[in-house]
C-alpha cells in the first residue's frame, strides 16, 4: 500500500483575494444601517452614555487583544478581525503602544501610540502619527479620516489632532464616524495599507471549542467518509489520499435539549490500517440539522487535529456564512453562482440517516474569520456521514399504536424500554399515538 506523509499546503480560500498591499479601491460606509442583501456584513455599536472601566490600573491593560473592525479595502474588505498587542509604556502618563496595526510585510514596524484616563474611561488617539518608510520606499502614517452623514469617506486627513474612545468594561470602542488610515494623507492616490472603520478593541481569550458531553446522548456509530482532513493528505508518490478509501467509525450523539444538533465525536482518533492519525487528539463535529435541505456545521468546535501549532476547525460554507447572521435564504441568493449543491440531511432506501455535506471547509480557533480549503482540492472537501437513527425506527413503531388510553411507556434513544428513568435522562416517552422526546424528571 502506498503510504501517506504529507500533507498539501494550505490555500486561504478568498471570496475577493488580491495580494496585500496598498490599495485604492474604498467601500463606501453605510450610514444609517440598513439590512443589506450581502455576504460581507456591516456592524455598530449602540452609543454608550457611562460605562465601568474593569482595569484596576493602566497596567492591567497590557496584553493581546482582538481587534475587529470592518475593512475598506478591496482585499480587506466585511467584518474583520485580528490580534493585536499593547503595551504600557509609561504608567504614569498612561501612554500606551498598539502593535499589529500597521500590516505584517509592509516593511513597517513602527507602533501606534495613545493615551489612557481611566478616571474618565477613555483612550486618546493622536492623528498623523509618523510610521516612516515602508518596503517601496514610500512615506507612511497612521491617520484618522471622517465619515460623512450618508457614508462618504472625507478626503485627507481628519483635522482634529486626535480622536477618544471610551473603555467599555474591558473594550476599548472608537467612534463609528471615524475610520483608521494607514499610508500618506497628502498622496491619497497611492492607496492604503490599512482602511478600517467601526474599530474596537477586547482583551483576547484562546478559544478552547470545547464540548460538554454530559450535554450530549449518544445515539449511534457512524461511517464518515471524511472530507476536511483526508483530502489534505499526498501519498509519497504526490498523488492525494481520497475520503472514500478510508471509512472512518465515528460516534454520533444528539443534544439533549436540541435535538436538531448532532455531535460526531473524536472523528481524527482513529486506528484503521493506513490511517494517518493515530496521534489526534478529543475532538468533536456539530452538525445542526433544523433545515434539510441547508446543514449547518457549526464553527468554534475543536476537531481533535492540529495542523501545525493551529487547532483545525471543521466547519462548511454554509455554517461560516450563518454564524455571521445570515439567513439560508441570504446565503443561497449570494453564493448561488459559486455553490452547485448544499448540505443535506436525508433517508436513505434501508432506512439510514445520511447527512451530505459537499461544502467542507475549515478555520481555526485562533482564526475563525477565514476559510481555508487544501490547495487545489477544494472539490474533493465532501464528507457524507451514515447512521441508524435509533429514534425514527422507534417512531415508526410507535406511530402504529392508536388506542390513546395506553399507559404512558418510556424508551431510551437506542428504543429500549424502560421501567424507572433515571432523573435528568433523555427518553422517549409513548401514550397512545403520542410520541415526544423528553428529559425525565
Amino acid at each position: 500500500m502506498k503510504k501517506i506523509y504529507t500533507f498539501a499546503t494550505i490555500a486561504l480560500l478568498a471570496l475577493s483575494a488580491s495580494a496585500q498591499g496598498r490599495q485604492t479601491e474604498v467601500t463606501k460606509i453605510q450610514k444609517p444601517f440598513k439590512a443589506v442583501e450581502s455576504i460581507t456584513p456591516l456592524t455598530t455599536h449602540a452609543t454608550v452614555s457611562t460605562q465601568a472601566v474593569d482595569f484596576s490600573s493602566i497596567s492591567d491593560m497590557a496584553g493581546d487583544y482582538d481587534w475587529s473592525y470592518y475593512g475598506l479595502l478591496n482585499n480587506d474588505r466585511g467584518n474583520k478581525t485580528a490580534i493585536v498587542e499593547i503595551k504600557v509604556t509609561n504608567p504614569l502618563r498612561g501612554t500606551i503602544s498598539i502593535s499589529g496595526i500597521v500590516p505584517a510585510g509592509s516593511g513597517m514596524t513602527t507602533p501606534i501610540t495613545a493615551t489612557v484616563n481611566l478616571a474618565a474611561g477613555t483612550v486618546t488617539l493622536p492623528n498623523k502619527q509618523d510610521l516612516g518608510q515602508d518596503a517601496a520606499g514610500d512615506h507612511n502614517y497612521f491617520y484618522i479620516k471622517s465619515v460623512t452623514d450618508d457614508g462618504d469617506i472625507v478626503e485627507g486627513a481628519y483635522a482634529g489632532e486626535s480622536i477618544t474612545g471610551i473603555i467599555d468594561g474591558t473594550t476599548i470602542i472608537f467612534p463609528d464616524e471615524y475610520v483608521f488610515a494607514v499610508g500618506d494623507f497628502e498622496n491619497e492616490g497611492l492607496g492604503w495599507w490599512k482602511l478600517t472603520a467601526f474599530n474596537e478593541f477586547t482583551p483576547y481569550v484562546e478559544p478552547s471549542g470545547d464540548i460538554d458531553l454530559s450535554e450530549w446522548t449518544e445515539i449511534a456509530t457512524a461511517t464518515m467518509f471524511d472530507g476536511w482532513v483526508i483530502p489534505g493528505l499526498k501519498y509519497n508518490d504526490g498523488t492525494y489520499a481520497e475520503a472514500e478509501d478510508f471509512p472512518l467509525q465515528v460516534k454520533i450523539a444528539r443534544n439533549n435539549e436540541d435535538e436538531k444538533l448532532i455531535l460526531v465525536e473524536n472523528p481524527y482518533v482513529q486506528s484503521i490500517s493506513g490511517f494517518p492519525m493515530g496521534g489526534g487528539q478529543t475532538g468533536y463535529i456539530v452538525i445542526d440539522v433544523t433545515e434539510p435541505d441547508f446543514v449547518v456545521v457549526t464553527p468554534g468546535v475543536y476537531s481533535g487535529f492540529t495542523n501545525g501549532a493551529n487547532k483545525v476547525v471543521c466547519i462548511n460554507v454554509e455554517g461560516f456564512w450563518a454564524a455571521q447572521g445570515y439567513t439560508s435564504a441570504v446565503i443561497k441568493q449570494a453564493l448561488a453562482d459559486d455553490v452547485p449543491e448544499w448540505s443535506t440531511i436525508t433517508e436513505d432506501g434501508e432506512g439510514n440517516t445520511v447527512i451530505n455535506i459537499p461544502t467542507c471547509r475549515f478555520n481555526y480557533l485562533t482564526a475563525q474569520d477565514k476559510m481555508y480549503t487544501w490547495t487545489d482540492r477544494a472539490e474533493a472537501m465532501k464528507a457524507t456521514i451514515t447512521f441508524k437513527d435509533p429514534t425514527s425506527g422507534v417512531n415508526n413503531v410507535l406511530a402504529e399504536e392508536s388506542d390513546s388510553l395506553t399507559p404512558a411507556e418510556y424508551f431510551n434513544l437506542q428504543g429500549q424500554r424502560i421501567e424507572n428513568p433515571a432523573k435528568g435522562q433523555f427518553i422517549i416517552k409513548r401514550q397512545g399515538n403520542t410520541v415526544i422526546k423528553m428529559i425525565a424528571k
